[in-house]
């Protein structure tokens, strides 16, 4: 565990005084509370995530979930479901033209001949790319400590809940703007990938935002191979 403010490590950041009532540690390092997040509800969580806050990322990635040695959590195995719908979704309205139908089976089928889950597979390899330009960005530049490759892909999945705003597009009609709306919350994804990082690697902004540049540069070459892979 760490504290949310500075990252110092710390032991633990609540006692537990009787049965339902606890105190938060300070932090020994900034004497600030090492965690507000412990009684933090999941909005002021999903407020503070919307606002780029680090302290929140510290809260998820080292405090909220248990060690994990292999594999992920399943919050964000789920988190990581959800991305991949909402991006088959979006592509396959780029593909149909609009967001006019909520039929969720068909429409994840191709829009031309119905070939089957051509978007769900499109938005799976995109992200594969995208995760394997982060952990290259991370392997060359050897100011970075790395980490643990399960714990980087957590931090882009939990930085990326931002595509789930991609929902509101199913209740408002967003036609005309649907190109500028998806750039927009595009880069709100990957600015919080560069938050996410920088708080789960430690470093500074500048050597984490190449690290984004080359995950998304191999996002973009896996959707162009994806795509012919897939081409109907």
């Amino acid at each position: 565990m760490i504290c949310v403010e500075c990252g110092h490590v710390i032991k633990h950041t609540y006692r537990l005084i009787s049965k339902g009532n606890i105190r938060l540690t300070r932090c020994n390092h900034c004497e600030l509370l090492a965690d507000k997040y412990v009684e933090f509800d999941m909005v002021i969580i999903a407020i503070d995530l919307v606002l780029h806050k680090p302290q929140v990322y510290r809260h998820l990635i080292f405090n909220r979930m248990k060690p994990y040695e292999w594999g992920v959590a399943p919050g964000v195995l789920w988190l990581g479901v959800l991305v991949l719908f909402f991006d088959s979704y979006v592509k396959w309205a780029d593909a149909s033209g609009g967001f006019e139908s909520l039929n969720v089976a068909e429409n994840l089928l191709c829009a031309e001949c119905g070939c089957g889950w051509q978007w769900l597979y499109q938005a799976a390899i995109e992200l594969a790319g995208f995760l394997a330009g982060v952990v290259l960005g991370v392997s060359i530049q050897p100011a970075l400590n790395g980490g643990a490759l399960n714990y980087l892909v957590m931090s882009i999945v939990l930085s990326s809940f931002g595509k789930l705003f991609h929902g509101l597009a199913m209740i408002w009609d967003y036609s005309e703007q649907r190109q500028s709306f998806g750039t927009c919350i595009e880069a709100f994804v990957l600015a919080s990938n560069v938050v996410a990082l920088r708080v789960y690697l430690e470093s500074t902004v500048g050597n984490v935002l190449l690290v984004v540049l080359v995950g998304y540069m191999s996002k973009r070459v896996a959707g162009v191979f994806g795509a012919s892979l897939l081409m109907c």
